[in-house]
């Protein structure tokens, strides 16, 4: 395996984390933050489904950064799943959000966690629900600005029945143990429902890494 694959591995897992690091402090702290607020209801049901191609940029606490492209697939009210490519549409890693759990699987060093919402939120120290991720997803929260976080929206993208969801994301996080920014940029929305909505992982080729595991990976990746 090359060193630079290593290290865009190494960044599909810094992503997931950050987006649940974000996803957590926008659950507890939005009513004392101060908001711009761009969706305020849902113009969405459960069964909607859409599909666009997305760009992420990473950047980790030693200045490092990254590019993958890749998919954004969503289904309302049931998945959230983030498809992630390197050169040549070389596949590195998913984050697949479902109501029961969270799915991180690196590609590269076939590795993959799942994590249930209920020790998610207990090792964040914060409420972290499905709908409180899907929210940033569809557009129906708002930016957030808390002492060592930052969420906002830049873009928004309209479908085909004027309906909007965020065209870019930008997410952060700066503290004493964890600092890493990226964007997240999704352009081209449709709607399509024809995609399998759950990743499958093979166990005999893939190892599983329990949930401290993982967060002791990451985190010494982010700089702790």
């Amino acid at each position: 395996m090359t060193r630079i694959m290593k290290r865009i591995s190494t960044y599909v897992q810094i992503l997931c984390m950050a987006v649940l690091f974000v996803t957590a402090s926008c659950s507890t702290g939005r009513k004392a933050a101060k908001t711009t607020p761009h969706v305020v209801t849902s113009a969405w049901k459960a069964g909607d489904a859409v599909v666009s191609k997305a760009n992420v940029r990473i950047t980790d606490a030693k200045g490092k950064s990254a590019g993958l492209n890749g998919t954004l697939k969503m289904k309302y009210g049931d998945v959230v799943q983030l498809n992630l490519t390197y050169l040549l549409g070389i596949p590195v890693g998913t984050l697949e959000l479902t109501q029961d759990s969270v799915l991180i699987v690196s590609r590269v060093t076939r590795q993959y966690s799942r994590i249930g919402y209920e020790e998610l939120s207990a090792r964040l120290g914060r409420d972290v629900t499905f709908a409180g991720i899907q929210s940033m997803f569809w557009g129906e929260a708002t930016d957030l600005m808390l002492t060592g976080f930052e969420w906002k929206y830049g873009t928004f993208v309209k479908l085909s029945d004027d309906r909007r969801l965020p065209g870019r994301m930008d997410l952060s996080v700066s503290r004493a143990d964890v600092s890493v920014s990226l964007s997240l940029d999704t352009p081209s929305y449709k709607y399509d429902d024809a995609w399998i909505s759950r990743t499958a992982v093979n166990g005999s080729a893939y190892t599983r890494l329990t949930a401290e595991e993982l967060f002791n990976v990451v985190l010494s990746l982010l700089g702790r």
